[in-house]
């Protein structure tokens, strides 16, 4: 009997004080008042989350195109200016990509030639032997200042 006075006393403080402390009972999930409002939040949530496993989804499809693109270009079956115009395509989908190169290489006057620095800089970075980065380094220098003439004087390397 003791004990269940004792839930009744505690059940009857929070009822007492509810008025006063929303917050707190909110917070503890007590708030059954405000049932709607957090059926609404969870679908408002399951919609976001619905959203966000599409972008994901698509992201890595993205990621794994740029990664058979890449491969391509390493073997040499792929020249720098086709692998630009293939990331440019897949970039027409994503403008927080686009806007983050903009900020990656400030200094490229064009979108393009930010793309093939970047699909440069990408494709170095999948290499671990150095020589062989190296040599494709040289390769898509040259091509790059065959692409961009006026910006990529002869020994150019990307550095972004």
């Amino acid at each position: 009997m003791r004990r269940r006075t004792k839930w009744a006393a505690a059940g009857a403080a929070v009822v007492a004080l509810g008025p006063w402390l929303p917050g707190w009972l909110a917070a503890a999930g007590l708030d059954a008042w405000n049932v709607p409002a957090v059926r609404s939040q969870m679908a408002a949530n399951l919609r976001t989350q619905v959203r966000l496993d599409g972008e994901i989804a698509d992201l890595q499809c993205q990621i794994r195109s740029k990664d058979r693109l890449v491969d391509e270009l390493i073997a040499g079956r792929l020249s720098l200016a086709d692998a630009t115009d293939q990331f440019e395509a897949m970039l027409a989908a994503q403008p927080r990509t686009a806007d983050g190169l903009r900020q990656m290489y400030p200094d490229v006057v064009s979108d393009r030639e930010r793309v093939a620095r970047h699909v440069m800089d990408y494709t170095r970075s999948r290499l671990a032997d150095a020589a062989e980065r190296d040599r494709l380094g040289a390769r898509m220098s040259a091509e790059m200042t065959l692409l961009f003439p006026r910006n990529h004087p002869a020994g150019m390397e990307s550095t972004g």
